[in-house]
């Protein structure tokens, strides 16, 4: 009954009676906190890894790529799971898995240990990012999808900002071995959260029929208003299209930047910048809780201007220009500081201007795709995008050990990587969804 009532709906728009699609973007939002928890818990580590196994900043640059060599291989697989299994239990077997392997790192012996465990995380990881694209394209409609990809990406600011400080206590009281037991464990426990939790709109006893109508407003339909089955696109198809590769190369430069970010900045503030590991939990604390405030306020904002009337391509065009020219200024800042203070206000401002544009960086891939093939958009977006996660923490490491740029020439490689973000998204146009045939 409530399928035949929706579907009558859709020609007819009304507030939904139930908003239950807000509590599956925070549930998802749950399995990002976690997955990030995880994987940047490395870099709150990294200054005391490096000294306990005496790694060089090659190798420990290495250590940091290695979780995303099979993240980026199995993102479009993941993607195509999603499509075909039901993400409740993809979900539960991968946030439980990561939790597990995460826990286990904290036996390590060396490098080479150490190394194994970062690529099964990477493994388990996998489906993290996919999942809350699958569960936007099919839970929001676009004239909210700004925000509801804001929420989640804001929290792996949020969890940065905590992860970090956590961290550093808990190794300076009890050796960074159970900072990863304390992180692992988290993410084990979540993963029941989760599996209680998730159903897809149309399976959700709680889900009113008019706000399965709503959520399905942007759906396509057959002559019997039934929602169509989204035809299955072919990779080359998608990757021929030049919308698409756009998005993709303004993508890949965010994740670059990113990437920088999380795994290398800890070590950049205690090693060059002479932060005591205490001081490098606040500043980094500080940079990223700045970026979830920006991430959401942008998210809002920006939906509020969609929804006044404002093209969606205008919108796009502002949110990444503003992210990425911002950005280039405040590692500028952090660059040239004489002193902590300006140090901190670079980061932060880099991370803020980062973050008000990662919603918009997320969302184009499901502005382009058609409709119930977000997942699938999204993972091949992110598999190109994770080449700049394997290539940057190890680039980073190799122009501090074995050229005379050291740290401050490869931040000057992450503002030319804002430049080319700049103009990718700038030549790009949002509205029309791709039509691959």
């Amino acid at each position: 009954m409530k399928e035949q009532l929706a579907t009558q709906m859709t020609t007819s728009i009304v507030k939904p009676a139930t908003n239950y699609r807000w509590l599956m973007v925070f549930l998802s939002t749950g399995v990002f906190m976690a997955s990030f928890m995880d994987r940047v818990n490395v870099a709150a580590a990294a200054p005391f890894l490096m000294k306990t196994f005496e790694l060089t900043s090659v190798q420990m640059g290495t250590l940091m790529s290695a979780f995303f060599w099979p993240y980026m291989l199995l993102q479009a697989p993941s993607g195509w799971l999603m499509h075909h299994v039901r993400p409740r239990f993809v979900v539960f077997w991968s946030c439980f898995g990561w939790g597990l392997t995460t826990v286990l790192t904290g036996l390590a012996q060396g490098f080479n240990s150490f190394l194994a465990l970062r690529v099964a995380l990477g493994i388990t990881e996998a489906p993290a990012l996919p999942i809350n694209s699958h569960l936007i394209s099919v839970w929001i409609p676009k004239r909210e999808r700004t925000l509801a990809t804001a929420i989640p990406d804001s929290a792996a600011r949020f969890i940065n900002a905590i992860t970090v400080p956590l961290c550093v206590w808990i190794i300076t009281h009890w050796g960074w071995q159970i900072s990863f037991v304390v992180t692992g464990g988290i993410a084990m426990a979540y993963s029941f959260v989760w599996l209680w939790g998730y159903r897809d709109p149309d399976q959700h006893p709680k889900v009113s029929a008019s706000e399965l109508a709503y959520i399905r407003q942007d759906a396509e339909t057959d002559a019997a208003g039934n929602v169509k089955k989204a035809a299955k696109v072919p990779m080359l198809k998608m990757l021929s299209n030049i919308r698409y590769d756009l998005a993709c190369l303004g993508y890949w430069q965010y994740i670059y930047i990113w990437t920088v970010y999380i795994m290398w900045i800890p070590s950049y503030l205690v090693k060059f910048k002479g932060f005591t590991p205490t001081a490098m939990g606040e500043a980094t604390m500080i940079a990223f809780f700045a970026g979830t405030f920006f991430e959401v306020a942008g998210g809002y904002y920006c939906d509020k201007w969609l929804q006044s009337g404002a093209s969606l391509t205008t919108v796009r065009r502002f949110g990444t220009g503003i992210a990425y020219t911002v950005t280039a200024i405040g590692i500028y800042v952090t660059v040239t500081a004489a002193d902590n203070t300006m140090t901190v206000f670079g980061l932060a401002l880099g991370m803020s201007a980062l973050s008000f544009g990662a919603s918009h960086f997320w969302a184009v891939a499901n502005d382009l795709a058609p409709y119930g093939q977000g997942g699938s958009f999204s993972g091949l977006q992110n598999t190109i995008g994770q080449t700049a996660a394997i290539i940057a923490p190890i680039l980073t490491g190799y122009m501090i050990d074995k050229t005379s740029l050291g740290f401050n020439g490869a931040l000057y490689l992450v503002i030319l990587s804002c430049a080319i973000g700049v103009i990718a998204y700038a030549l790009n146009t949002y509205e029309k969804k791709i039509e691959i045939e």
